[in-house]
């Protein structure tokens, strides 16, 4: 009797539901954690931005902004603004990202008709990341205009696709935003969302080729410092170019093939943050990149008020305290008056214009 009212209870109880959603939850939370580690790296490169660069684009100069003659200075602290506008942007994007993971598994734990509805949050990070995208990538097109002495032409192409990016992003919201996530694997959803990962592949594309040819014709009009930094501008704007390419690529060929899953999102998740760590790369190699001026010092004449000795004669164990030749406990009162002219040969470097990368040819030689 015992035995068949136990079986009776095991047969009363629920089946336990099993669902996978590694294709949609799993891949959201799998693109977030990735987005919280970039995050994190980014957090930290702002942190050296600040720390290196605090006297030159100084906060203390907010209040001066629009009134101080020196307008260098004043586009610095410009700057300095727009990089903690960026960094905020990136940080509620990463807020919201994270937000978007709670609701379902955390907040409404075992409600599975919560499973097809839209995370809200997910939508909305659409829009701060396509912010910051296209003011990363207005940076790096300012900075070609201004290479390429003010021809408009291919900047503005390039800028016309960035801006897509804000508008098929609201158009992209308009049909999909508050409906149930199989609407986001529609035809017209999935073709707004491809135009938008090759809208910022092609510009990602065209800013490296553009900055190779641009800067590879400078080389051979200017000094050999100069052509050094112009390589190293050209490898870091390379690299820049091409790991954030590479996600947007990933992104597209993840939509491309499986749109009616979510893994698209594992890369695409971090694309507000890669794009960001990308100008704070730029930023932050400035010192590196600009690299220690060559200095010629030349002495034009040397006069001794006790005459009859020449550098040369000094014995290497002799040093100089104070204008007084010492050589072991024995003082001389000989007294060298160095009458010097320095000659400074100076590349000007293209950190040294109003964004600290934009300079045109003529400006560089």
């Amino acid at each position: 009797m015992s035995s068949n009212s136990s079986v009776l209870a095991d047969s009363s109880e629920p089946a336990a539901i099993v669902i996978n959603l590694m294709s949609t939850f799993g891949a959201v939370m799998v693109g977030s954690f990735l987005s919280a580690i970039l995050w994190g790296i980014s957090t930290f490169q702002v942190y050296l931005y600040f720390m290196t660069y605090y006297d030159s684009d100084s906060w203390k100069m907010k209040a001066l902004v629009g009134s101080h003659p020196d307008y260098h200075r004043t586009y610095q602290t410009d700057q300095s603004i727009k990089i903690a506008f960026l960094w905020a942007c990136d940080t509620a994007n990463e807020v919201l990202i994270i937000k978007a993971n709670f609701r379902v598994p955390i907040l409404n734990w075992g409600d599975v008709s919560g499973i097809n509805n839209q995370q809200l949050e997910l939508m909305d990070h659409t829009v701060t990341e396509a912010l910051v995208i296209i003011l990363v990538q207005g940076w790096f097109i300012r900075r070609i205009y201004l290479f390429n002495k003010g021809r408009w032409y291919m900047a503005l192409l390039m800028f016309v696709l960035s801006c897509w990016l804000m508008i098929g992003t609201i158009v992209y919201l308009i049909f999909g935003y508050g409906r149930f996530i199989s609407t986001l694997s529609t035809q017209r959803e999935v073709a707004l969302n491809m135009t938008l990962r090759a809208a910022a592949v092609v510009v990602d594309i065209a800013i490296a080729v553009n900055m190779i040819y641009l800067l590879r014709a400078q080389n051979s009009v200017l000094f050999k410092s100069s052509r050094r930094m112009v390589n190293r501008i050209l490898l870091l704007s390379v690299n820049s170019s091409f790991v954030t390419a590479v996600f947007a690529t990933t992104t597209l060929i993840l939509l491309a093939s499986q749109p009616q899953n979510l893994y698209y999102c594992i890369p695409e998740l971090s694309l507000c943050t890669v794009y960001f760590s990308s100008l704070l790369a730029n930023l932050n190699a400035r010192n590196y990149i600009r690299g220690e001026q060559n200095t010629i010092n030349t002495f034009s004449s040397i006069n001794f008020h006790t005459g009859g000795i020449s550098l040369q004669t000094i014995p290497r164990q002799q040093s100089t305290n104070g204008g007084l030749l010492t050589q072991g406990t024995k003082v001389s009162n000989m007294v060298i008056g160095v009458e010097t002219s320095t000659a400074v040969r100076s590349d000007v470097t293209a950190f040294d214009q109003e964004d600290s990368f934009a300079t045109t040819k003529h400006d560089m030689v």
